[in-house]
């Protein structure tokens, strides 16, 4: 990204290696301001668009755990110039003294190619921003796949909309939360009831009328890691042949989106030693959105060609194809 150089500096960087080439090309391609002034002339829709159509025709999921194609839910934070419009638009944390805005985004992950299937964003603050909210603007737009949800992102609304779908989940969840067992396994996992509370609609105002139970069965795991701390697990796979032990296993590949995260930011959009870790460069607040898209194109690109490497000379796609691409 080059944070330290304008645009028309950026652009004269990236063709200084070819300019032996030719001497046809001028000693300044173009006057400052023009890339902004072209930005702003093709606004959002156009990079919306390109996200869209590239996703939909090289990204035909692989069935990569019993039949199922696992996604991964996650999110992430950025941080953008300090202006007003980015202010207005995005809001800065309310803890503690914050030097820039932050854009939060919630992005749904294939796990086969490592690539990002779908993403929302909004505000850092505000009612209706978090990660939660934003997940549930995907969600139903995909079909038939395994989700992978960190502890974040329970919500007893999710397991509802999962109830009579054939999405499969795994969800990391809390230590506090209260599943009452029905069932043990052989494997060490049980089935389990999870129960929740809801106003009852048909209530009248000022008369006070009995809540509405609703529960849930579910298979709950608890394991523990060497070193870390237990923890359980909650999925919908009812199948008795898929053990415990696969489905934790399998669950930890979630970690995979928080390397696409680092590919991300740390690399793709690198920043030069000193500087602030800013994310974009974008002033207004339609740029960093038009920004985001790029970036993800971009990121999605990038992951197409490692993947069609891989694919070629028969290699997992693994680090050792990360690393040469990055290094």
């Amino acid at each position: 990204m080059r944070h330290d150089l304008s645009y028309s500096n950026v652009l004269e960087w990236l063709i200084s290696a070819v300019r032996w080439i030719t001497v046809c090309l001028p000693k300044k391609i173009i006057g400052e301001g023009t890339i902004t002034k072209a930005r702003q002339y093709l606004g959002v829709d156009i990079f919306r668009l390109i996200f869209e159509k590239f996703t939909k025709k090289h990204y035909e999921l692989t069935a990569d755990f019993h039949g199922k194609s696992t996604v991964i839910f996650d999110g992430v934070t950025g941080t953008t110039p300090d202006t007003k419009s980015n202010i207005d638009a995005f809001g800065k944390p309310s803890t503690g003294t914050a030097a820039f805005p932050q854009i939060r985004a919630v992005a749904l992950m294939s796990l086969t190619m490592r690539c990002i299937l779908d993403f929302a964003f909004g505000p850092y603050v505000g009612k209706g921003t978090g990660e939660r909210a934003l997940m549930f603007k995907i969600l139903n737009k995909f079909e038939e796949l395994l989700f992978l949800f960190d502890a974040g992102f329970y919500a007893f609304e999710l397991l509802e909309l999962f109830k009579d779908t054939q999405q499969t989940f795994i969800i990391k969840i809390s230590k506090s939360l209260k599943i009452k067992c029905i069932k043990k396994l052989p494997d060490g996992s049980y089935i389990g009831i999870i129960k929740k509370k809801f106003k009852n609609p048909d209530s009248v105002k000022g008369k006070r009328s009995p809540q509405i139970e609703k529960e849930i069965e579910v298979i709950v795991i608890p394991y523990q890691l060497n070193g870390f701390r237990a923890a359980r697990l909650i999925t919908n796979i009812f199948d008795e042949t898929i053990t415990a032990t696969e489905i934790v296993k399998h669950y930890h590949k979630r970690w995979d989106i928080e390397l696409a995260f680092d590919e991300i930011k740390n690399r793709q959009c690198a920043t030069l030693k000193g500087q602030l870790g800013t994310v974009f460069r974008s002033k207004t607040a339609e740029l960093v959105e038009q920004e985001l898209y790029a970036i993800l194109i971009t990121y999605n690109c990038i992951r197409q060609l490692m993947y069609q490497a891989s694919e070629i000379h028969n290699k997992d796609l693994v680090f050792s194809v990360y690393l040469r691409c990055y290094s």
